[in-house]
């Protein structure tokens, strides 16, 4: 009796031990993964005028309170330089997606594709798009939802990789943020 109490005891042990010591992390960066707050989108028109400032804000994380949106207005036929800003509940994160750019992308989803035009203007070591610095192009007035996704550990070389198809390349998303875009005469 004693014997089949001890095998059992080291039984549970060794399958406790196989359990814990086989856990697979989800992440397999060095850096303690911060959850994103904050993000905003900052719109300087390239041939002068003052920034118009998108943003989204979700204090309490994945907790019940509904995230917050500033939407202002855009120009119909206007050139625009957008930066982005991404903020953790106690600390800007931007260089820290800077640092690990080959392992970040934000991507812009358009509905309709067509009611603004988009193009990135930053790119990491090996020349593949980041999405901190992009370019935008309004045309008529008009409206549309632009989603920015931010994905971590994705295969960003995936061929072809976009805004319809970003899923394929793996990761996880960081943020998601939707924003009704107006744009006037």
């Amino acid at each position: 009796m004693k014997k089949l109490f001890t095998q059992t005891i080291f039984f549970i042990a060794l399958a406790t031990f196989a359990w814990v010591g086989c856990k697979k992390d989800d992440h397999d960066h060095d850096h303690e993964h911060e959850e994103i707050t904050q993000l905003a989108m900052t719109f300087t028109p390239i041939s002068g005028g003052g920034p118009v400032v998108f943003q989204f804000t979700d204090p309490d994380g994945l907790g019940p309170m509904e995230p917050v949106r500033v939407e202002p207005t855009l120009r119909s036929n206007t050139a625009y330089k957008v930066t982005l800003k991404v903020m953790g509940k106690d600390k800007d994160l931007t260089d820290q997606i800077k640092k690990e750019a080959e392992t970040h992308q934000f991507f812009f989803i358009r509905v309709p594709q067509n009611f603004i035009a988009f193009s990135y203007q930053d790119n990491d070591k090996n020349n593949l798009p980041i999405g901190l610095v992009n370019h935008v192009q309004t045309f008529g007035a008009t409206r549309g939802v632009l989603t920015v996704v931010l994905r971590h550990e994705l295969r960003k070389a995936t061929a072809n990789l976009n805004e319809t198809n970003y899923p394929m390349a793996g990761g996880s998303t960081d943020i998601e943020a939707s924003f009704n875009v107006v744009v006037v005469d």
